[in-house]
């Protein structure tokens, strides 16, 4: 299976993924690549809510490099 990155969307999520999994029971990771745009949704619900902060990172690489801080 041949993964189209052009259609993921990038998103760096701050958050403790262990309270994460206890809110959307499931863990996930610090940088984020959501294909489906209901997951998209869900996550940008959660922060909205204070479950998590995010921020959209304008590229996978520039999410890796926020890591990196």
């Amino acid at each position: 299976m041949q993964i189209n990155f052009h259609n993921f969307v990038p998103i760096l999520i701050m958050f403790d993924s262990v309270t994460l999994k206890e809110e959307v029971g499931m863990a996930l990771p610090r940088v984020l690549l959501v294909e489906d745009e209901e997951a998209h949704r869900l996550v940008i619900r959660k922060a909205l809510h204070g479950h998590c902060e995010l921020d959209v990172a304008s590229s996978f690489a520039e999410g890796l490099s926020q890591l990196e801080k």
